[in-house]
Parts: C-alpha cells; sequence; structure tokens
C-alpha cells in the first residue's frame, strides 16, 4: 500500500534471493544425506556374504512395525520403498520449518534495510513532487518500526520454543555422533564404520551444523539491522533541524537501541557466538564421555 521505489525492490529480492538459496541447498543437502543411507543399506544387502544370509536376517531401512510379514518377498522391497518415502517427506519437511523461519527473518531485515534508507533521507526526501513536513514523515517511520517490531516480537513468541529444542538437540546430537565415530575407530569395528558409511554420516554432520549454522545467521543479521536504525537516524542532516525536532530524533535512537533478535526459550539469543559455544559444549560433552570410557 506504500509507495516503494526501485531500491527498496532490489533489498527485498537480494534477501528474497539468499532466502530462497538456503531453501533449496537445505532441501537438497538432507535429502542426498537420506539418499545415501538408503544407497548404501541397499549395497550393504547386495554384498555377496549378504545374499547367503536368509530373509529373516535383512534388516529394513529403520526399525518399524508392518502389518504384514516383512522378512518374506516382495514384502521386504516393499517395506524399504514405503520408508524411503516416508523419510524423503520427512526430511523435507524438517528442513522446510528451519528455512520457513530464515526466510521470515530475511524479510523482515530488508524491511529494516528500508526503513533506514528513509530515516537518512529524512530530511532532504521529496514525495509527491513536495516536501513533507519533518513530522509527517518522522510518524510514518515511526509507525513502521513498531509494526516491524511487533512482527518479531510474534515470531519470537512463535518459535522460541521450537529453536530451544532444536539447540538442545544440536548440541547433544553433534556429542553423541562425535563419540560413536571415534569409538568406532578406536574399537576397529570396521563393520560399523566402513568406507561406504562414512559419507552418510558426514554429509548428516553438514546438514545439521548448516541448520543451526543458518538460525545463527539470521539471528546475527536481524541483530545489526535492528541497531543500525539508530545509527541512520544519527547519519541524517539533523543538524539542520530546531532543538524541537531534533529531540524527536532522540526517542527513535533510543528505541532503535534495544536489538532485535531470535531466542532459545529466551534464554540465548542466536548468533555466531553462540554457533560457536555449541560446537565446544559439544565438544566438552564429548571429552567427559572420552574420560568415563576410558
Amino acid at each position: 500500500m506504500n509507495i516503494k521505489c526501485e531500491r527498496e525492490r532490489q533489498v527485498m529480492l537480494k534477501n528474497a534471493k539468499i532466502g530462497r538459496m538456503l531453501s533449496i541447498g537445505c532441501t537438497v543437502l538432507i535429502l542426498i544425506a537420506v539418499g545415501t543411507y538408503i544407497i548404501i543399506h541397499v549395497y550393504a544387502n547386495m554384498q555377496p556374504q549378504a545374499k547367503n544370509v536368509t530373509n529373516s536376517t535383512l534388516q529394513l531401512l529403520y526399525r518399524a512395525y508392518f502389518p504384514f510379514d516383512t522378512k518374506k518377498s516382495p514384502n521386504y522391497e516393499l517395506a524399504c520403498i514405503i520408508q524411503s518415502v516416508g523419510a524423503a517427506y520427512a526430511a523435507v519437511s524438517y528442513s522446510a520449518i528451519d528455512t520457513l523461519i530464515a526466510m521470515l527473518i530475511l524479510h523482515l531485515c530488508a524491511q529494516l534495510t528500508n526503513l533506514q534508507y528513509k530515516l537518512k533521507n529524512l530530511i532532504s526526501e521529496v514525495e509527491y513532487g513536495k516536501e513533507m513536513k519533518f513530522r509527517e514523515k518522522l510518524a510514518v517511520i515511526v509507525n513502521r518500526h513498531e509494526h516491524l517490531n511487533r512482527f518479531a516480537e510474534s515470531m519470537e513468541e512463535s518459535f522460541n520454543a521450537l529453536l530451544l529444542v532444536h539447540m538442545l538437540f544440536c548440541t547433544l546430537q553433534f556429542c553423541f555422533l562425535s563419540y560413536s565415530l571415534l569409538s568406532a575407530i578406536d574399537n576397529g569395528e570396521k563393520d560399523q564404520l566402513s568406507l561406504y558409511q562414512l559419507p552418510s554420516f558426514i554429509i548428516y554432520v553438514i546438514s545439521s551444523l548448516l541448520q543451526l549454522f543458518i538460525y545463527c545467521y539470521v539471528g546475527e543479521k536481524l541483530e545489526i539491522e535492528s541497531t543500525e536504525l539508530s545509527y541512520a537516524a544519527y547519519q541524517c542532516e539533523w543538524y539542520t533541524l530546531s532543538s524541537q525536532e531534533t529531540r524527536d530524533l532522540i526517542f527513535v535512537m533510543s528505541r532503535a537501541k534495544i536489538p532485535l533478535g531470535i531466542t532459545a526459550g529466551k534464554f540465548c539469543s542466536f548468533s555466531y557466538l553462540l554457533f560457536s559455544n555449541v560446537l565446544k559444549t559439544s565438544m566438552g560433552y564429548l571429552s567427559v564421555l572420552l574420560t568415563i570410557r576410558d
């Protein structure tokens, strides 16, 4: 409903393209991880030593209960196909939640960037062919800022519990996966960690790390863009205003000093620092497990 210039459109398109690349990249990566696991499982069953065993020893892709005997053919093949399709849908759904939140936050960041540009050009901006009064233009910016703040608070209230579970799960997941990897190497269990299983393991770890990093990336970006609004107020030509009009800008600067962000259950904000802390905490837990084992 508001008049938008070409520059604002380009800013929105830039962030939309980033969100699109993240969405496609995460979906493709997690599908590769699932596909690699399935291919490795099928390849293991096709080995000569696997062909000589009875059907009763064949394992499904994932442990599950079916209303029919999965040890017989073609029931076994049918169950594997059902599990493959279900795993693909579950992986895409899991990735879609992460990318949806990331795209919403990137959209908000683009709106804050456009608001910064309007605030920087608050004095010299001309709309509808005539110069508007300072307080009228400032009121439009303030109202828009409050709308964006409410949007950020709405996202925070909707997703903070989910993000807390995700962060805790990633911390424990990195710890246990690393412990399993080191234990298999130390014990020389080649049947549990073969060269064919390593690609699936590596891709899965990379996919999990990427999903956590996306939250930290958009959280850091949102915090920076929200606080940059106070600097944008300082960069406008405030020295040409009267003392009363200048004091109005102080309220905008004071409000913008409170950073927006997404948190994990309101305990900590997602940022690059949190990403490094999660990795360090996981390695700390891993060190404890290795010490207990030894």
